[in-house]
């Protein structure tokens, strides 16, 4: 069954499958058709252009002025989101009808769910089905233009993302700089960070997600214990927050004292049950202190943690002094370092591979301690230390053993370092 925002009642006529199926073909770009009965044959996920210029008239049971439609090829079964929230520039308007047939009534439409732009959130959308998109004004006398269609999976936050369990306080996951995606929040999930900052940095917290699905609130706080008593829904006793009632949020907190600190930033919901985000993070150096840039995302492993790598030494390469450690390794197991010159994130095993190209390894294997880190000195007079010269842009990586799940291994996350 579908369900959607809101059903309304129409008639229109017969979209031609075999007209669509046929468009779909051609590898002409598709901007939207003035007519239903011609809409223009899209699929799968992801931005697509839509342009109302010269668009006339008002259709369909949602009265979207100076309208276009696309017929829309569902790439998988669950729930969808249809949206121009973010890079439309006019009063948009959008309607989604159940099937491909002109003349049946909508089952979501929407004028201003983010700002002057539109959002729809559709359930039990059937993989393979066709739908119709209606896109265009608000008012009949109203801009025209390019605009862009984004279509995407709703948020699911029945399944926790790579960081889970970081629901209170004291059991944040350490993130260092760069851009953490495909996190998710409830309203009876908060999740927690920690976030290193060097003395006199400035650390930035850019929260990117969609105010029409769910409103969502950042807060920054001195340690742990700052974070257990301050007030669990405002900005009292916070060092920083991002509270506004739009999409995204950004905060910005500049470290005054004499020696590393560690914050805990809060993600929560303010109104709403569930909603996706990205985190990109500047200023952090991730573990208190070393060298290089962490990026890319570990997964939990089977003793419940994650590996995170860091480095201490040296960036330069003629000092030749440079240690790779990652905690969070399941104690015992042995692992083993390796370095490729592009940053990727791909499923691999139980977690993802985030040094690309051509890699090398660091041997030999080297097994985590009791607490699960795992040490390695870089050998720069070895053979893979001719790649470790002044100028080139390095990704390394653990690739450790974790035979209690999944494929049996999993891996760190990835960390960059750029040498002088």
């Amino acid at each position: 069954m579908i369900q959607a925002l809101t059903l309304k009642n129409a008639t229109l006529k017969l979209l031609p499958l075999a007209a669509a199926a046929l468009l779909a073909t051609t590898g002409m770009a598709q901007t939207g058709a003035d007519d239903c009965s011609m809409a223009d044959p899209i699929m799968g996920t992801g931005q697509f252009m839509f342009d109302t210029t010269g668009a006339t008239g008002a259709a369909g049971s949602c009265t979207v002025n100076q309208d276009v439609w696309f017929v829309w090829t569902a790439p998988s079964s669950g729930d969808f989101v249809f949206d121009t929230c973010t890079t439309t520039s006019y009063d948009s308007k959008i309607a989604v009808y159940p099937d491909a047939m002109c003349g049946g009534a909508d089952i979501a439409c929407n004028d201003d769910a983010c700002g002057l732009q539109s959002l729809v959130s559709v359930s039990g959308i059937v993989a393979g089905n066709q739908y119709l998109i209606e896109l265009g004004t608000f008012s009949a006398a109203g801009a025209t233009g390019v605009g862009t269609l984004t279509i995407g999976m709703a948020p699911d936050c029945s399944v926790g993302d790579a960081m889970e369990d970081n629901d209170d306080c004291a059991s944040g996951v350490q993130l260092g700089s760069g851009s953490f995606t495909g996190l998710n929040v409830d309203n009876v999930d908060e999740d927690f960070y920690y976030l290193t900052v060097a003395p006199g940095d400035t650390l930035t917290v850019d929260a990117q997600f969609l105010d029409a699905f769910a409103d969502l609130d950042i807060f920054l706080y001195q340690d742990v214990a700052a974070c257990q008593v301050a007030d669990p829904v405002n900005c009292t006793g916070s060092l920083a927050c991002g509270f506004s009632a739009s999409d995204n949020e950004l905060i910005m907190y500049t470290n005054p004292s004499g020696v590393d600190e560690t914050y805990v930033l809060k993600v929560r919901l303010f109104a709403g049950t569930c909603n996706g985000y990205d985190l990109n993070i500047t200023g952090a150096d991730g573990m208190g202190g070393g060298v290089g840039m962490p990026y890319c995302t570990a997964n939990a492993n089977s003793a419940g943690t994650m590996a995170l790598i860091r480095a201490e030494g040296s960036s330069v390469a003629a000092d030749q002094d440079l240690t790779l450690i990652t905690e969070g390794v399941v104690p015992g197991v042995p692992g083993l370092y390796f370095f490729g010159p592009t940053q990727i994130q791909v499923a691999f095993g139980n977690g993802f591979r985030c040094a690309g190209g051509a890699t090398t390894r660091i041997q030999p294997p080297i097994p985590a301690d009791g607490m699960g880190t795992t040490t390695g000195v870089l050998n720069f007079a070895a053979p893979y230390g001719a790649g470790l010269t002044a100028g080139t842009d390095t990704n390394f990586q653990l690739w450790y053993r974790d035979n209690m799940t999944g494929a049996g291994f999993n891996l760190s996350n990835g960390l960059n370092i750029l040498f002088q």
